[in-house]
């Protein structure tokens, strides 16, 4: 596992399954993404595990599950009893994403009304799979969960299912990258990627973070008694005063690291004006886009309509909200002109002085002739 990953896993031997080999349920988190285990009594002798993402606004509960073929119906019931537990802890907003083997073949799924999520056919049969499949169908779609895998195996079984309450914003595709090669994988299994358009609280590409000192909550006494135990008579020996200088900011610079706290300060690189709607947009533009493929050509079943209409909603909206902005930004020239110059600046792509200046047909090159240029320019204000 790679050290930029927490891990969160759930050995065989850490529940009531009876098979000893291979086994185990496993969820990774990048470490820069504030995630920790949520703990229920009811997957205690599961082999089962749930992990809440922290989100910007929301959370995101991940499960990951595994059960054996040959497991009865209690142990389906035990499983739905966990996701009871997670979506009664869930807010408004949350979202979930439960993901594993449930052994449950012999299953087609089809579209449903509003394309967006997968129907089971599973007929009139009265065999204990087919009564498991139903149960556990009609219990994850009155829960609001939609089923987004069709990914079949050698056999043509579904058997790893991905159920969400966010299915407008989720995609389930064949994994381009393989963990496993698929020479000496489990042909019973697909490697399946799953994309989930959200917002971690950390790790953000478009935040960056900064340290910077706390002189507000520095112990300025200490401080001072650090300063008057020192014995300056040594800078007086120095025969350079570049040397004597360095000294001496050594010194305040130690001082500053032993008594000035330090405060990370995040910001985000995103526009001011760029608000949720335009990420939300934007992230079902992106879905879409996903959606065709690499190439339409490659894609022949692929509609670009849909695509071609979330591009339209996204540059419409972002036009409209930034030209909004601007608007905004020109009236406040004279009430707030701190945030006009503010925007002016940001907009500078350098601070330097032009190389050549030119002014009532002279041009100037050196700088004391710049220097009068602009005396010249300015003293008729």
């Amino acid at each position: 596992m790679s050290p930029e990953y927490k891990c969160f896993r759930k050995d065989r031997s850490n529940s009531n399954i009876e098979c000893v080999m291979g086994g185990g349920v496993l969820i990774a988190v990048r470490k820069d993404i504030d995630g920790d285990e949520f703990f229920m009594d009811e997957t205690k002798d599961l082999e089962a595990i749930c992990v809440r993402v922290s989100l910007t606004n929301s959370s995101l509960y991940l499960n990951c599950l595994y059960i054996q073929p040959t497991a009865p119906i209690e142990t389906y019931i035990d499983h739905l009893r966990a996701i009871d537990k997670i979506e009664d802890s869930m807010s408004l907003g949350d979202i979930s994403l439960y993901c594993g083997d449930w052994n449950l073949p012999n299953t087609k799924w089809i579209n449903d009304e509003d394309g967006l999520g997968l129907m089971p056919i599973i007929g009139d049969s009265e065999c204990a799979k087919a009564i498991v499949t139903r149960r556990v169908t009609d219990h994850l779609l009155n829960r609001g969960s939609s089923q987004l895998c069709n990914l079949t195996n050698k056999y043509g079984n579904v058997l790893d299912l991905i159920h969400t309450n966010m299915p407008e914003l989720s995609l389930v595709e064949k994994a381009d990258m393989l963990i496993i090669p698929e020479e000496i994988s489990d042909a019973a299994h697909v490697q399946i990627a799953v994309t989930i358009e959200c917002e971690p609280a950390l790790g953000n590409s478009n935040t960056s973070t900064k340290s910077i000192n706390c002189f507000k909550k520095a112990n300025f006494e200490e401080m001072r008694n650090f300063f008057g135990a020192i014995d300056y008579s040594y800078l007086y020996n120095m025969l350079d005063i570049n040397e004597m200088v360095d000294s001496l900011y050594a010194i305040l610079y130690d001082a500053i690291d032993k008594f000035v706290p330090k405060a990370s300060i995040r910001s985000n690189n995103k526009p001011i004006w760029y608000d949720n709607k335009l990420t939300n947009l934007k992230n079902v533009m992106s879905r879409q886009y996903k959606k065709l493929g690499n190439k339409p050509k490659v894609n022949r079943d692929a509609d670009e309509g849909d695509f071609k209409r979330a591009q339209a909603d996204f540059c419409e909206y972002q036009k409209i909200h930034y030209h909004e902005h601007i608007k905004d930004i020109s009236n406040c020239s004279k009430s707030d002109p701190k945030r006009f110059w503010k925007y002016i600046n940001g907009k500078r792509t350098s601070n330097t002085i032009p190389k050549k200046l030119s002014y009532e047909g002279t041009t100037v090159t050196e700088d004391r002739e710049k220097a009068k240029m602009f005396a010249n320019f300015f003293s008729s204000v």
